[in-house]
């Protein structure tokens, strides 16, 4: 038996495209503390056709609100408050920043 060093290393381009989405979705999380002690709402609606769930966790210590996405289809979604539009694939959560 034998531990490996806990690295991993992509042989292909899908693996390689899900270690860098993890390690996005790990980063997005340990710079907003929103995602780990943040009050949550949720919103769902329907974008042409695809059900959405929106996730908003604020965190009134620091003000800090994010939002994460999940979709069943390709859809572009218009936050509001002047924060414009973002591009949710079909089952690839999205991680969104609302204020820091």
């Amino acid at each position: 038996m034998a531990r490996t060093s806990g690295h991993l290393y992509a042989r292909n381009s899908g693996e390689q495209a899900l270690r860098d989405y993890i390690a996005h979705a790990m980063n997005f999380r340990r710079n907003n503390p929103a995602m780990w002690r943040g009050a949550t709402s949720m919103e769902r609606f329907n974008v042409d056709g695809a059900d959405v769930l929106k996730v908003v966790k604020a965190d009134a210590q620091t003000g800090n609100r994010v939002a994460v996405i999940f979709s069943d289809g390709d859809v572009n979604l218009d936050l509001g408050e002047g924060l414009g539009n973002v591009a949710v694939k079909a089952w690839v959560p999205q991680f969104v920043l609302l204020h820091n």
